[in-house]
Parts: structure tokens; C-alpha cells; sequence
């Protein structure tokens, strides 16, 4: 049974859908993006964490840790890879997401920011990605590290995997995935089954925001598609995804070929969770809840 909670924040997003309409696909991008920005300015930053600006390679982005930062994590970093479609968002939208993934796991946060398109088609944000991330690896081993990111910062993360693996590049220890968006082509069930269930996503949307990134690649591409890639030797991964998703057949999907391809992985389906729901856990239980499983798989693979 849903906390009350929950069902609050569904019964708003009702709302919110039924007066904005497809509000992404009819306000100028430039708007939403300022839009996004402001209200995320206006949350109060929690007292027990620390948020710095700080740039890497050219890169800027923010690092979140804890004041009391545990002395396992001081060697250890989680580089965030934020959604928002690959054409807004930034660490600023994704501070609180990353406040919490901090504060559950101990482990300071990077979260990058990446160009974005239209401006910046692909692969401009892989490039940026890249580039972040050799650049750690002169300060941090990459047994310490962790990359995660939600929606199509999580369908980014993987494509950047697949080009590391691909260079010979030393992978990460472990992967998170919040509500990953892996295949553009659009073809999960779920895109069908659950457009009533979800609240927060519709297929219109998304497929805007890939017309927007992909440049001159084919959407099939396994850099734009992740989820035709090979996945062998990927790092453990832990995918969580809600059961009202669009999003719900790209993660179960991606679970199977991990499985086929013998790569340890845990899906964590949460019934009836919306989109990227872990960046309410400050308010919601079941959010909270979802944190800790995630918190667990990491800590247990970066021991």
C-alpha cells in the first residue's frame, strides 16, 4: 500500500499533467531550463552536507559530500550522470538527488555538466564525459569509484562504458541506474502498457529530446541505444526503475542482457514509483527506502 506521501505527490502530478498538458514539447527549452533552475535554487540545502563548485577538465559541475564524510569514502567518488533528456538539466537541477545518493552512501558525488544539446548534438556530452573522467582517474583509482545516473543521464552513463570498454579504459568498480532510459528506438513494451500509468514521462517527450541529441547517428547506434551495445565486462550494476514507468521495459530488458552477458546485476522494480521518484526521498518513504537498497548495493561492492 502507498504511503500517504506517495499518493500526495501522485495526486499532484495529476494535477500538474491535466494543466500543463505536454508543457516540454510546447515551452521554448531555454524556458524550462530556467524554469528548472530556479526551483531547484529555491530548496533549502541540508545542514549535514557540503556543495562546491568545482570543474574538472574544462567541465564544470558540483561535488556533494558529507561534513561527516566517513573515513572508507575518502578515497572513493560517485560521478553522477544527471538526466533531463540531454538537453537541459544540470548539477544545480540534480543538487538534491545528489545530496541523498551522498548521503545514503557516505561517497562524495560529482555531478558534471555535460553539454547539452540542440546546441551540443552527439557526441559532444560523451566527449565531455570522457574527458571528466580521465581526469579523475590521475586522483582516483578506479576500484574507488562509482558512476550512477538517472533517465538519459543513465542511457549517457552507458554509452560511455561502451566507448571506455571499446578505448580500453578502465571501467569503474560499480554502476547505479535510476529509471534508465536505453532504447531510443523506443520499441519496450512498457512504452504501450503503462502511457496511463505514467505520470511524468510520455513518449512524445522523450522522443523530442532524442531528435535533439543524436546528431547524425542512427537511433539503433548502441552510443545513442545503449541497450544494443555489449554489455560484457560492465561493472555490477544495480537498476532501479518504478512499476509505472514508460521506462520499465528499457530496465528489464537491460537486466537480461547483463544476465546473458554474466555481469552481475540487481533490479529493483518499486511498485507503483514514478520517474526519478529517489529525488523525493527526503519526503516520501518509499523513496527513502529505495535509497538504502541502492546505498547497500554500492557500499557492498566498493568494500
Amino acid at each position: 500500500m502507498l504511503s500517504s506521501e506517495a499518493q500526495t505527490a501522485i495526486n499532484k502530478m495529476l494535477i500538474d499533467r491535466e494543466k500543463n498538458g505536454h508543457y516540454a514539447l510546447t515551452e521554448p527549452l531555454e524556458n524550462q531550463r530556467k524554469e528548472w533552475e530556479d526551483s531547484a535554487k529555491e530548496v533549502r540545502f541540508p545542514a549535514d552536507l557540503i556543495c562546491q563548485e568545482q570543474t574538472i577538465a574544462e567541465v564544470t559541475g558540483e561535488r556533494i559530500s558529507l561534513k561527516a564524510m566517513p573515513q572508507r569514502a575518502k578515497d572513493q567518488l560517485i560521478l553522477h550522470f544527471h538526466g533531463g533528456g540531454l538537453n537541459q538539466g544540470s548539477a544545480i537541477t540534480h543538487r538534491k538527488l545528489g545530496g541523498l545518493i551522498s548521503r545514503h552512501t557516505g561517497i562524495p558525488v560529482f555531478i558534471h555538466n555535460y553539454s547539452l544539446a540542440p546546441e551540443h548534438p552527439f557526441p559532444a556530452a560523451l566527449v565531455d564525459t570522457v574527458k571528466v573522467y580521465q581526469t579523475l582517474l590521475k586522483t582516483y583509482s578506479p576500484e574507488m569509484m562509482v558512476f550512477g545516473g538517472d533517465s538519459s543521464g543513465a542511457s549517457l552513463l552507458c554509452s560511455t562504458l561502451l566507448y571506455l570498454k571499446a578505448q580500453q579504459i578502465d571501467l569503474p568498480k560499480t554502476v547505479y541506474l535510476l529509471s534508465p532510459q536505453l532504447d531510443n528506438c523506443f520499441t519496450g513494451e512498457t512504452m504501450l502498457t503503462n502511457q496511463k500509468a505514467d505520470h511524468r514521462v510520455s513518449l512524445a517527450d522523450l522522443a523530442n529530446c532524442v531528435e535533439d541529441y543524436r546528431g547524425q547517428k542512427p537511433v539503433e547506434d548502441p552510443l545513442i541505444s545503449p541497450l544494443y551495445g555489449d554489455v560484457t565486462n560492465f561493472p555490477p550494476t544495480f537498476i532501479q526503475v518504478g512499476s509505472s514507468e514508460l521506462l520499465l521495459s528499457d530496465a528489464t530488458r537491460f537486466e537480461q542482457r547483463l544476465n546473458q552477458a554474466d555481469v552481475a546485476v540487481e533490479l529493483d522494480i518499486c511498485p507503483d514509483m514514478w520517474h526519478v521518484f529517489q529525488s523525493s526521498g527526503d519526503k516520501i518513504p518509499e523513496a527513502k527506502e529505495a535509497l538504502e537498497r541502492l546505498a547497500h548495493f554500492v557500499n557492498r561492492k566498493m568494500r
